[in-house]
């Protein structure tokens, strides 16, 4: 009878071992805890707090969040392990009451484990001397077994109903921070496709455009010199066009540099005053309705990326064009003193909601005027602009009075051998 026993708790534990090595090692299983993208990443506060939580709640000396992997338990969270697996934090003995509890799929709740046949002689009671446990497994929401949020003792104790539902909410709240990591993680992986896709469908793009712009340019003189001048018209117009959508496409492929930290500057030493001037003549001639009135306080050097810094004043300035629809002229100011050069636009537009304004620099953002999508754009030219005067060390902001207008501006530091 003892024999049959005997025989009856071998196979038990040989049927115990069988099926934690079958699902412990399920590619599935472990292809959904690589994807929680938590594998040897660091302590991270919100979970340490559940597992100090558990410890207070339960009285208990030890609490742990643990994330299996195929030849060991990586310990996510842990409140009072010993060394080394507190500064290991995985544990590599097998089997586990982590591995059992996934591997069954259900909590398991030992009150004195030296007494149990089962795990009495699990390396967690005969090295670590654990003696009463508490563990609860994390699921994905398709059913996939991650890990588990588990308690223990040095002692026996009687687990009480109230004391396994605290640990369940605990484990519930565990699962809630796995998967917003996870969700946060696809995003991001998302938007690197999708910044891909713009940098590619960008480049591809830039070059047509370029050669069509070459060809109107071309047909524009022939057609002038023929004298055509209703042709000629058209031909202006679509020049203007494919300028606009260059821009826009050159926008594109500004933001995938910014995004990948490829934005460049080549900086020089060049006079402010006759970019902005340079800048201003160009843009005028194709501002039907706007006079661009500059006003200089005195002249201007600047050490920076010339042609970076031509890309925000055409930004500012088409912006208050664009979002002043009713107004006749916007205002241009220059000052420079002896720390600095500073830039301000100026129009008497829409203007833009105090809510709204911390938003102006953000990524895609578009203001909108009394009516919603008034403007037509991507909302990148300021986003950009923005990017540029960070990585000159200068300084960008938006004021604004809504209905009556905006004034956009930037500062840059001037170079201590500037004017010498």
């Amino acid at each position: 009878m003892q024999k049959k026993k005997k025989n009856s708790l071998s196979e038990q534990k040989q049927k115990q071992l069988n099926q934690i090595q079958k699902v412990v090692t399920d590619p599935e299983r472990l292809a959904a805890v690589k994807n929680t993208q938590l594998l040897d990443t660091p302590v991270e506060a919100s979970f340490d707090r559940l597992t100090r939580l558990a410890s207070k709640l339960l009285k208990t000396p030890i609490s742990f969040v643990t994330l299996l992997d195929k030849d060991r338990d990586f310990v996510k969270s842990q409140f009072g392990l010993p060394e080394p697996i507190a500064t290991a934090r995985e544990i590599r003995a097998h089997p586990s009451f982590c591995q059992h509890i996934i591997s069954h799929t259900e909590p398991l709740i030992l009150e004195d484990a030296r007494t149990d046949p089962l795990f009495n002689d699990f390396p967690s009671v005969t090295e670590m001397g654990v003696v009463a446990y508490a563990g609860i497994p994390l699921f994905t929401p398709d059913g996939k077994a991650l890990g588990t949020c588990c308690v223990l003792d040095y002692k026996p104790r009687k687990w009480t109903k109230d004391e396994i539902e605290i640990l369940t909410e605990l484990a519930s709240s565990v699962m809630t921070e796995i998967n917003l990591r996870t969700v946060a993680a696809q995003l991001k992986k998302e938007m690197q496709y999708k910044d891909e896709f713009i940098g590619i469908a960008s480049h591809e793009l830039k070059t047509p455009l370029t050669s069509l712009k070459a060809y109107t340019q071309i047909l524009q003189k022939k057609v002038a010199a023929d004298g055509n001048e209703d042709v000629l018209r058209g031909l202006n117009k679509m020049d203007r066009q494919l300028s606009k959508l260059n821009m826009l496409v050159g926008d594109l492929l500004d933001v995938t540099k910014i995004e990948r930290g490829n934005l460049k500057l080549n900086k020089e030493k060049f006079d402010f005053s006759e970019l902005a001037s340079e800048i201003i003549e160009d843009m005028q001639k194709t501002a039907e309705k706007h006079t661009i009135v500059l006003e200089q306080k005195s002249t201007a050097l600047m050490h920076a990326d010339r042609e970076r810094i031509g890309q925000v004043i055409t930004n500012f300035i088409s912006n208050a064009i664009k979002y002043s629809p009713k107004a006749d002229k916007v205002i241009v100011q220059i000052a420079s003193s002896k720390n600095k050069t500073e830039l301000r636009v100026q129009d008497f537009g829409v203007g833009i909601k105090r809510d709204k304004l911390e938003k102006v620099f953000e990524r895609f953002y578009r203001v909108s005027g009394l009516q919603e999508n008034t403007f037509p754009g991507l909302g990148l030219g300021l986003y950009i602009s923005s990017e540029i005067i960070k990585r000159h060390k200068g300084d960008i902001k938006a004021e604004s009075v809504y209905g009556k207008g905006s004034t956009f501006s930037f500062s840059i530091a001037h170079n201590k051998s500037l004017h010498s």
